[in-house]
């Protein structure tokens, strides 16, 4: 290698580092993390300090943070994203795990909380039931569905088999 392919070389070598390093210096806020931001983990300890004067129980602190945790996968408005606590990870495990049966639907939940068959598969009980894609759900047992977890409603429609729901 020559003198002058060397110092090309360099030069090129010099010109990308700076230009990463520039990147990085103005690299727009939203691609930090949320909790590098001074503001954003004083502003929590703000909140923990007023639940703790003034909310009339104590806050459990596992309860404390999966609320956090489920409000920053919330905040994505993903349908598709959610955030289980341990429980409802045991509950997701036990139904991949083919434990229990479900009714043979997809369930979603809207903006407004209504709870809706996403996908009905032919076959299923759903289906034979009368209930079709996009129907809304409105209680499973005489119980409300509208505001409640997901998680939790495919926890009460899944069973062993020869259930009936109403």
């Amino acid at each position: 290698m020559n003198k002058k392919d060397f110092l090309k070389g360099l030069a090129l070598g010099f010109l990308i580092t700076v230009s990463v390093m520039v990147f990085i210096h103005f690299m727009p806020q939203q691609y930090n993390s949320f909790l590098d931001n001074k503001n954003n983990l004083r502003k929590i300890k703000e909140i923990e300090s007023i639940i703790n004067q003034a909310y009339y129980d104590k806050m459990d602190n596992d309860q404390e943070a999966d609320g956090i945790y489920a409000g920053l996968v919330a905040s994505l408005n993903d349908i598709y994203s959610n955030y289980f606590t341990k429980e409802q990870t045991k509950a997701f495990d036990d139904e991949i795990d083919g434990t229990y049966v479900g009714i043979g639907i997809l369930l979603g939940k809207e903006e407004s909380g209504n709870v809706i068959a996403r996908e009905v598969f032919k076959g299923g009980s759903a289906y034979e039931a009368g209930i079709r894609n996009m129907d809304m759900l409105l209680s499973i047992d005489g119980k409300e569905l509208k505001n409640e977890e997901l998680a939790d409603i495919v926890k009460s429609i899944k069973s062993k088999p020869g259930k009936i729901l109403n």
